[in-house]
């Protein structure tokens, strides 16, 4: 019988140290790729800590570092490695391009008649719809003296399907997408929001957020969406901010209990890709002369409103979040080295930190030069 046990043991120890040495077929993993702001296209793989490739002319030309002093809180180049395509536009003439990866075709985007455009605002695209967005700025002045933004609808054969007033505030944030690639979210004033179909621009609802606001507090705003949830975030008259979570309906009996974060000067804040947690950046300063030094990462508990730690992200000229790794665990910065030149204009951010959202703390801080805004996850063999 000892022996009969012994066997099975010896047996499954061999199975399984079989099954170690076969190597997995088909075993996809997730890249991060980056576009620099000269143009580069850097291929990351996070897992190895290793930098696949560097593709140092994906740009073709036509990215402007200068672009980045001027973005502000728009989103006005984007990367899409499924469909192998980068849409940006340029500093000196104002046009929208498509950048062709497959065919390195470069494609001007005709938004508006020659000569009549003062700039692009921003960018809207919903990845999983058949057409993006262009926000822009034509010259035509409305009676107070300020251009009536338009908005033009372009297939992703670069093919300009028509053009409108657009719907969307001037000095909004970007649109919050959901987390099914095809409809977002956009600020409606005074403390609202719609949520659009990003294939027909049509209004699936309105939602007015008065009823959300307690006594005393200001309407709330949304910040962010995840899954199921929406981070919205209040303003009492102490200039307090608190940050509390709600169903996508915005029904006041499904809000989570509030987070108070004083008076923090807070940076950014978002939910986790699970919505269980909240994640806010702070800007921190030594004084009003110094540069921005880097920015406390504060993680809370979304279902107690409980913190569980913070993380301090130490860089000269300050560290930006860029998104979560899809594993939802990973939290990519982009961040300037410790050396950066402050009077640089663009400044360099030349390193690239990730943060265990559960562990809460850094587990990669590597050079990664010029690294620009748009970026990508893809799933490769």
């Amino acid at each position: 019988m000892k022996a009969h046990c012994v066997l099975i043991v010896l047996l499954a120890l061999v199975i399984g140290l079989g099954s170690l040495l076969i190597p997995a077929t088909g075993q996809a993993k997730v890249f991060f790729y980056v576009l620099s702001i000269d143009g580069a296209l850097v291929k990351y793989d996070p897992d190895t800590d290793q930098i696949v490739s560097v593709k140092t002319d994906a740009g073709q030309g036509f990215i402007d570092s200068r672009l980045e002093e001027y973005w502000g809180p728009f989103k006005r180049r984007i990367l899409d490695m499924q469909r192998q395509q980068i849409i940006t536009d340029t500093f000196d003439t104002r046009e929208p391009l498509l950048l062709d990866l497959r065919s390195k075709a470069a494609r001007r985007l005709s938004i508006g008649p020659a000569n009549t455009i003062i700039g692009v605002v921003q960018v809207i695209y919903p990845r999983r719809a058949s057409r993006f967005y262009v926000q822009w700025a034509p010259w035509t002045p409305s009676k107070r003296g300020l251009a009536k933004l338009t908005l033009t609808t372009v297939g992703h054969d670069g093919k300009v399907i028509g053009s409108s007033p657009s719907f969307l505030l001037y000095s909004a944030t970007l649109p919050i997408y959901q987390a099914d690639g095809r409809h977002f979210f956009v600020p409606v004033p005074p403390r609202g929001c719609q949520l659009i179909d990003g294939e027909t621009l049509a209004v699936k609802a309105k939602f007015d957020f008065k009823s959300l606001a307690k006594p005393g507090a200001r309407r709330p705003e949304m910040l962010d969406s995840q899954a199921d949830r929406a981070l919205l975030g209040e303003t009492s008259s102490e200039s307090d901010l608190t940050l509390f979570t709600t169903d996508l309906t915005f029904n006041p009996q499904s809000a989570s209990p509030r987070i108070c974060m004083g008076r923090l000067n807070v940076a950014a804040a978002y939910l986790n890709p699970t919505a269980t947690q909240a994640v806010v950046q702070n800007k921190v300063y030594f004084s009003k002369s110094d540069p921005l030094q880097g920015g406390d990462l504060h993680f809370y508990d979304i279902a107690s409103g409980t913190k569980l730690g913070t993380v301090f992200i130490g860089a000269a000229g300050g560290a930006e979040i860029l998104g979560f790794h899809p594993d939802g665990r990973r939290l990519f910065l982009r961040a300037t080295a410790e050396n950066a030149d402050s009077e640089s204009i663009p400044p360099i951010f030349s390193r690239l930190i990730i943060v265990d959202t559960v562990t809460r703390t850094v587990v990669r801080d590597r050079s990664l030069t010029n690294m620009g805004k748009a970026f990508d996850f893809v799933d490769e063999p």
